[in-house]
């Protein structure tokens, strides 16, 4: 069933009566459709809905409901006294209000809902939805001027560029990410990272590297070492990403701030600054970027983003008590209602801390705080809202928020519960007490079928200023231990294991780190021919561990991939270090991938002479160029590199 309450939407002109928006709607098979002959007053419009939803909650057909609705507005404004109102003729309008809505169905015994369901509880919270390591909500609320203007120009190539600019909890994250989301439905491949979540940029990198086909890979990485500035090596990389996509990327920054300099405002990070420079002078990349502040030299549209409007900020306002189930008495009057939008500036952050700190309050206590809200500034709002929560909460509550900082991305409860095994209160009971308030944000994987949780970065950040993190060495040891066992019996994956990595290395275990890029890391990317990525970001710390075994294969990993670029004087040197290790530990005779059995095959000249096979890790060495017979050497193009290889 619909029901258009919008004046003369069961209109139609008279020469094509079947061609009214009710009209169409109905011909399209809805079985019963409700449209406004002529303009509708609000009032009697109000009334009409409530009496209809009224009865057809009662279980009433849907044209005797039809028939209630009508009666209850043959007087509309009986209850307003006359010097209450604007309305002129206003006899004339409590008279002709009746007849306006309109039914069309061509059944009216055909009940809306099967009225034998069994009822169920309502879930409480609503899933939000993430691109890569960006957080977004389950809905899009607000800024739907905004959205409508410029989806359309994005989506057309009129804008490429555009930087969104505002203070915090005013959208701009949503606002890019639906932005980001509507042009992904139209199958753009979207980049997305966010300052806020502790991925460090460099993961974000080997995500649009790992994207590359073979060919463009082995392009990349070619040069990669070639380019002495970040912007070029940026740009070079963007360039086949268009080239593979057909022109169909983008790149979304969030929350650049933390990154800009306070006073100057340029970006003081060089390799991200080198990364803005290259996109924006990329034709047909779209750029998307988001900040508190406006970055100098911008080369593009810039959106900068005030309050939200009074029937955005409205809608935030019902979806949040429906979602958190909320008992606020934000929407008790409408005086109330505008006193709050006026204080909160429409900040749609501020409005979700804010109904969560006043829960508990009482009038005056509410009173009072709201009072304090509108004298203070914007950016302290927020803090402010957040510390009234935080002293509401349990003790236990408060030491387990204090804890979940440890882990810096998304991971299912079960992860979050070990933080707090050892308190009073079970950890689920605590997660879902921070998840009514905003403390935690949720989001629901796709790939894995679970539900996933983070501390709010905003949160996060005022636990930081008030030193409340509890960073001692267990919870790291707890967060390194929980993705080591995701890696190890749920999730094989090259990215799990990049997360796993930087958890051993904040927890300080380093040659666990070590062990597993060896052993997990260091393969995949020589598959995937990014022989530099490991030779500039990957081996070189790990050829200085001081456990012996692993410094041996690190030195012997490095001079095999200095094989395949073809530097086989500086693979020599990186070999005999290696070899050197392990003869010292006692590992003489090694297998199959021993240091001994590459030096057999390099001369000292640096050329590669008749010896064992190289290993299978190398990429594009197929099984069919290994295994064919003849007396002529073969050689693998790696790029412009190539060597012989024994044949047979």
């Amino acid at each position: 069933m619909v029901v258009l309450s919008a004046c003369e939407s069961g209109k139609a002109a008279s020469d094509a009566l079947t061609h009214g928006l009710a009209q169409r709607l109905s011909a399209q098979g809805i079985p019963h459709v409700i449209g406004m002959r002529e303009s509708i007053h609000d009032i009697a419009g109000r009334l009409f809905e409530i009496a209809l939803c009224d009865d057809l909650a009662g279980q009433e057909r849907v044209d005797a409901a039809l028939q209630s609705a009508r009666i209850a507005i043959q007087n509309p404004f009986r209850d307003i006294p006359r010097h209450e109102t604007d309305l002129e003729n206003i006899a004339e309008l409590s008279l002709g209000q009746w007849s306006l809505p309109m039914l069309l169905s061509p059944d009216p015994a055909i009940p809306i809902i099967n009225w034998d369901f069994e009822p169920k509880e309502n879930g409480k919270i609503l899933i939000g939805k993430s691109l890569s390591s960006i957080s977004l909500p389950a809905k899009f609320l607000g800024r739907r001027a905004e959205l409508r203007k410029y989806k359309n120009k994005i989506a057309k190539g009129e804008i490429q560029k555009l930087l969104i600019t505002g203070p915090g909890g005013q959208g701009k994250t949503s606002l890019a990410g639906k932005l980001a989301l509507n042009m992904q439905a139209r199958g753009h491949r979207v980049f997305a990272w966010s300052t806020q979540v502790d991925v460090p940029w460099r993961n974000f990198e080997f995500e649009m590297e790992l994207s590359l086909d073979e060919e463009r890979a082995k392009r990349y990485d070619h040069f990669r070492m070639r380019f002495e500035d970040e912007t070029d090596r940026a740009q070079f990389l963007i360039e086949l990403l268009m080239e593979q996509f057909n022109g169909k990327l983008i790149l979304f920054i969030d929350n650049l701030e933390t990154l800009q300099n306070p006073n100057t405002f340029h970006i003081q990070d060089d390799t991200i600054a080198g990364w803005v420079r290259a996109a924006q002078l990329i034709e047909g990349l779209t750029l998307i970027l988001t900040s508190r502040w406006q970055l100098p030299n911008w080369i593009g549209e810039h959106l900068p983003l005030t309050r939200s409007t009074y029937g955005d900020f409205l809608r935030m306002t019902q979806e949040l008590i429906v979602q958190k189930q909320m008992q606020s008495s934000i929407m008790s009057s409408r005086d109330r209602f505008c006193q709050v939008y006026e204080a909160l500036g429409g900040n749609g952050r501020g409005l979700e801390f804010f109904a969560a700190a006043t829960l508990t309050m009482d009038n005056a206590e509410e009173e009072a705080f709201l009072a304090q809200l509108e004298n203070t500034k914007r950016e302290l709002q927020d803090n402010m809202a957040i510390e009234a929560i935080y002293t509401q909460l349990p003790e236990d509550a408060r030491i387990f928020l204090g804890r979940l900082p440890a882990f810096v991305v998304l991971v299912p409860s079960e992860g979050l519960q070990k933080l707090g095994l050892d308190l009073a209160e079970h950890p689920e009971t605590l997660l879902q007490r921070l998840l009514v308030v905003s403390f935690l944000e949720a989001q629901y994987d796709p790939e894995y079928a679970v539900i996933q949780y983070q501390c709010t970065p905003m949160v996060v950040d005022w636990m930081r200023g008030q030193g409340s993190i509890d960073d001692d060495q267990v919870w790291l040891d707890i967060v390194a231990d929980y993705h080591l066992y995701l890696r190890r019996y749920e999730r094989r994956t090259l990215q799990q294991s990049i997360m796993t990595h930087h958890a051993l290395q904040r927890a300080g275990r380093t040659s666990e780190a070590d062990r597993l890029t060896l052993d997990h890391i260091v393969g995949p990317f020589t598959r995937a021919g990014f022989y530099a990525t490991l030779l500039i970001e990957w081996l070189p710390p790990i050829c200085g561990s001081s456990d012996a075994d692993t410094r041996g294969e690190a030195l012997g990993q490095t001079g095999k991939i200095l094989i395949h670029i073809g530097q086989y004087d500086s693979a020599l040197s990186y070999l005999k270090q290696s070899l050197a290790i392990r003869q010292q530990i006692g590992d003489k005779a090694g297998g199959r991938d021993h240091p001994q059995q590459y030096l057999g095959s390099l001369s000292c000249s640096g050329g590669l002479r008749d010896g064992p096979e190289l290993p299978e890790t190398i990429p594009g060495d197929q099984a069919a160029n290994r295994r064919q017979s003849g007396n002529v050497p073969h050689f693998i193009q790696y790029g412009t590199f190539a060597y012989p290889k024994k044949a047979g």
